[in-house]
């Protein structure tokens, strides 16, 4: 026999988490209908965990900035479709005219997506950040989070990557991201600095062969 079971909103987030037995109860004797006396299985003890994911809004100048929304999407690598397809959305989107922190409870481990859906007028859309997290958890009981631990995906369009911190007790994933305010290049490592790169190039060559040229022709 298999149960599953929901957490509510008034579940422990993180810390000793949320301890849940289950014992079936059943008639001995099968011509009774279910009454008379009965048996009952041994108990069987889970405890689930749950974390909540914590971002703070801010500008350059490290000051909180409003305006921003954003959405979440966790991975499922089991799911049908294109790789598009395997990321679903986590709640709805998260946005308020003056929210500068955001936060979402209820994750478990895996793989998430934080994509900043509504961008502040005026700022740059920040990169999507990637990031996975994991859990170990003690053998005694009761069970606890030994460590909870996340790993952010690098993202070669950034020259500084996204830094997420931990606190297993608490069962956060904490981060701050910056919106950059004016026009903004594509970032080191993006097709957009390759072009540019190239376009240069060819333009130095031909400021060079015309320097050429001409010297040639005023030797004549």
């Amino acid at each position: 026999m298999t149960y599953t079971a929901t957490l509510n909103e008034g579940a422990t987030i993180g810390g000793a988490g949320n301890p849940n037995t289950v014992k079936l109860e059943y008639s001995n004797n099968p011509n009774q209908g279910g009454e008379g006396d009965t048996g009952k299985t041994p108990e069987n003890k889970v405890t689930v965990f749950t974390f909540q994911l914590n971002i703070d809004k801010k500008d350059e100048k490290n000051q909180p900035l409003k305006g921003a929304g954003f959405t979440l999407y966790k991975y499922d690598a089991d799911a049908e479709g294109e790789e598009a397809d395997k990321w679903s959305l986590v709640g709805t989107e998260i946005k308020g005219e003056d929210l500068t922190s955001f936060t979402w409870e209820g994750l478990d481990a895996g793989r998430y997506k934080l994509v900043e859906s509504t961008t502040p007028s005026g700022y740059n859309t920040m990169e999507d950040i990637e990031f996975t997290i994991t859990a170990t958890f003690s053998d005694e009981d009761p069970v606890s989070v030994d460590a909870l631990n996340v790993a952010v995906t690098e993202n070669p369009n950034l020259a500084e990557q996204p830094v997420m911190s931990t606190d297993r007790d608490s069962g956060t994933i904490s981060s701050t991201v910056v919106n950059e305010s004016g026009a903004q290049l594509p970032s080191t490592g993006g097709i957009g600095t390759t072009i540019f790169y190239v376009v240069g190039g060819v333009l130095v060559v031909r400021a060079v062969v015309l320097l050429i040229a001409k010297r040639r022709v005023a030797r004549r």
